[in-house]
């Protein structure tokens, strides 16, 4: 059941743009004084660099899938030949599908619904 129906438009306004970041992201606070964030990080031997504006908790997106491995993408056992089409449903800002597309042969394709 959606809750802000029932809350006046101003407040329906509010709680969309502050809270839901903080009820999704564990926390994060985001800064209105930072207009983006770049963060270049290391997958294997290649360093990957992603850029998000100033509403997405990008530091802990990439802790989640790259060094707490979320996913469980090293225990996946890819073979060196082959095409592999992996489709990403809600790809949010793209870190999983940057780490996917490091696989030999892969190609990701994202869909993201939230503009």
């Amino acid at each position: 059941m959606r809750l802000t129906k029932w809350l006046p438009k101003p407040l329906q306004k509010f709680v969309r743009e502050r809270m839901t970041v903080y009820v999704y992201t564990y926390g994060f606070r985001p800064s209105p004084s930072v207009v983006d964030q770049a963060l270049r990080f290391r997958v294997g031997d290649r360093y990957l660099k992603l850029t998000a504006d100033h509403r997405t908790a990008l530091y802990d997106m990439i802790s989640e899938v790259v060094a707490y491995d979320c996913y469980q993408l090293g225990r996946v056992r890819w073979s060196d030949h082959g095409e592999r089409r992996i489709v990403d449903i809600g790809a949010n800002v793209g870190v999983t599908a940057l780490v996917l597309s490091q696989i030999p042969g892969a190609q990701v394709t994202c869909y993201e619904p939230d503009p």
